[in-house]
């Protein structure tokens, strides 16, 4: 990964909180990746796999999840709108343009076709532009990066001064928290700690202020 800059995956869909009695948001899952093998790939997948196996058990339900090759990419129209569907882009900011090409949009009318994207990259900043404008969510993990390369990814989104507020973030992220920017949210109101928390980015540069001080 990148030392300079906190990995991110920039996001385009719905959270929707009245998910109902379902254990999964989704019916079908795809994941789109290199690395098709990995041990976590197959975790999900057996979990899959063991809910849809037996219509007569009380967990049932009728989901899929499925890995494949970056060339294997279909267009958004191919896909039924009448199931929920999650499309992961699993690092793939170093692959070829016409691949970026197969993967925008799924950001630009994914949502016309009932389809959730996720595009997870470890440069913020190779992230097609395409993707990044379309996002309805960005997310940052992994910390321990360039304050400086945190400021410029976050400047956009907020009003506050963006290397006060990278520092407060960096903090966060060196603790293994992750960062979602709600780019459907008022500036001020967008970032939260995980999904759940709202931060308050103004309010944690005083404290900064307030600690100095009295120290």
């Amino acid at each position: 990964g990148d030392k300079d800059a906190p990995a991110a995956f920039s996001y385009c869909g719905g959270r929707d909180s009245n998910s109902g009695e379902h254990n999964v948001k989704y019916d079908d899952v795809f994941l789109f990746g290199h690395h098709l093998n990995e041990p976590k790939y197959k975790i999900v997948r057996d979990f899959y796999k063991y809910l849809a196996q037996d219509k007569s058990k009380p967990y049932y339900e009728d989901v899929t999840f499925s890995i494949l090759s970056p060339d294997k990419i279909p267009d958004p129209k191919k896909f039924n709108a009448k199931r929920s569907t999650l499309v992961i882009f699993e690092d793939l900011y170093s692959d070829p343009p016409a691949i970026q090409k197969k993967i925008i949009p799924f950001f630009t009318r994914g949502r016309h076709e009932n389809i959730s994207s996720i595009y997870v990259a470890q440069k913020f900043h190779k992230i097609p532009i395409d993707i990044r404008e379309n996002a309805t969510h960005i997310v940052l993990f992994n910390g321990g990066g360039s304050i400086r390369k945190l400021a410029d990814i976050i400047s956009p989104y907020t009003d506050v001064d963006p290397r006060k507020a990278s520092k407060i973030i960096d903090g966060y992220l060196r603790q293994k928290e992750f960062i979602v920017i709600d780019l459907n949210k008022p500036r001020s109101k967008s970032f939260s700690l995980r999904w759940d928390t709202p931060l308050d980015l103004e309010k944690e540069i005083e404290g900064l202020k307030d600690n100095k001080h009295s120290a």
